[in-house]
């Protein structure tokens, strides 16, 4: 693990956080979870969910088995 989850007393209960948002913020799923507060991408990551928490949602596409994709 990478600082500061290796250091961190959470260390051995959450494993650093989410891999997948890790990857999908920065760019590489060994860096600390951007939702930790104790990330260097925890504020870019509150200020887009602040900022699309604020917006209109997308609308909704109902899907089925089967049915085709569009």
């Amino acid at each position: 693990m990478k600082e500061p989850c290796r250091s961190c007393d959470r260390r051995e209960i959450d494993w650093g956080g989410c891999r997948c948002q890790a990857m999908a913020v920065t760019g590489d799923a060994r860096n600390t979870d951007p939702a930790c507060e104790l990330s260097e991408w925890h504020q870019a990551f509150a200020d887009v969910a602040d900022k699309e928490s604020h917006e209109p949602s997308p609308p909704f596409i109902y899907r089925r088995v089967g049915a085709p994709v569009r």
